[in-house]
């Protein structure tokens, strides 16, 4: 299962805003390259993303978008979609679509396309040659102006 990375708003001393770096947010999940808010079909939840409510309990949301989800209890929650991390898993001599050669060691599964990559390829390329993802794991976190 695929890790995705979101970012939620922190006040910080002298009211600056900073971010924290949260691992599979509530309410979010991929499905074949497509990330997406999904609401418990029990109980009252409201979800908005950027603003706007979500109709029918599931929205499909991008790199950038504002989710905040209102549980029954009032509980609140709020994040900024970041991205989902490419998946490790062994090679187990298959083919890496980069170079065509067996992979020996561990591979790397592009999330959005499904690509699979040597390890050692992935680290080298940075980016997914086939759809332009990141292929590895980087704890930059995003400019400021694409969060708001």
């Amino acid at each position: 299962m695929p890790t995705i990375v979101c970012y939620r708003p922190e006040s910080t001393e002298g009211d600056q805003d900073a971010w924290r770096k949260v691992t599979d947010p509530e309410f979010l999940s991929e499905c074949q390259g497509t990330m997406v808010v999904e609401l418990p079909k029990r109980g009252r939840y409201r979800a908005f993303v950027n603003g706007l409510d979500v109709l029918g309990g599931i929205q499909v949301v991008e790199r950038g978008d504002l989710v905040e989800v209102t549980g029954p209890n009032g509980a609140e929650v709020s994040y900024v979609v970041g991205r989902v991390l490419a998946s490790v898993e062994p090679g187990n001599g298959r083919t890496c679509q980069f170079t065509g050669a067996p992979i020996k060691g561990q591979g790397i599964t592009c999330w959005s396309c499904g690509a699979l990559f040597a390890q050692e390829v992935a680290e080298q390329l940075g980016n997914c040659p086939v759809c332009g993802e990141p292929l590895g794991e980087h704890d930059e976190l995003p400019p400021e102006e694409e969060l708001l």
